[in-house]
């Protein structure tokens, strides 16, 4: 398959999986949870990885697959795409727009081509080795601010890490005149 097409098939596979999610949007629909109580697998996670691998068996047969949800398959193989169908579970199931699908093709080691879908906004990410990143079709960068003090910085802590060893990373960089902003910080660390 061409570079067009490859391209083609990442923006309508994540776009189709991204949108089948956001019809389930809010509704926590639990399938199970994995290593604790707030790692939970949805409905929506489900038919989203559900799209993408049907897709990607469908049109590279050979390729490898790895996926947060149903694991490995022919993860040996040259080309394999790294899914995950719904990146923020639990922002998803509480109605917080920061969420979306992400998937990427490895190819002999090297990530060729990486994307993410965020359905509640319709913002799409592209990347290519080499060629840059683009936001909707247009081509974006990373800011060259030098001066934290001018920066903004976005960041979330996972239910897996230590929330004790996170807010001490996270004390460091408040030391800077740096703006943060999370949604729900306190929320979040209110459990320490």
């Amino acid at each position: 398959m061409k570079h067009g097409d490859i391209k083609q098939f990442i923006e309508r596979t994540i776009k189709k999986a991204g949108d089948a999610a956001l019809e389930l949007y809010g509704e926590v629909g639990v399938k199970y949870t994995k290593a604790n109580a707030a790692d939970v697998v949805t409905e929506a996670d489900l038919r989203s990885e559900k799209i993408i691998l049907d897709a990607i068996k469908r049109e590279f047969p050979h390729h490898g697959i790895i996926s947060e949800e149903s694991g490995e398959d022919n993860a040996g193989a040259e080309s394999l795409w790294i899914i995950d169908p719904l990146d923020g579970t639990r922002n998803f199931a509480t109605k917080t727009p920061f969420w979306g699908v992400m998937m990427a093709l490895v190819e002999k080691g090297e990530t060729r081509y990486g994307a993410m879908y965020i359905p509640a906004w319709k913002d799409y990410l592209f990347a290519e080795k080499d060629k840059g990143v683009y936001r909707n079709g247009e081509r974006t960068y990373c800011s060259d601010a030098r001066d934290l003090s001018k920066s903004f910085g976005y960041f979330d802590v996972s239910s897996r890490q230590l929330k004790v060893d996170i807010l001490s990373r996270f004390t460091k960089i408040l030391i800077m005149p740096l703006l943060f902003r999370k949604l729900f910080l306190f929320a979040q660390f209110n459990y320490l």
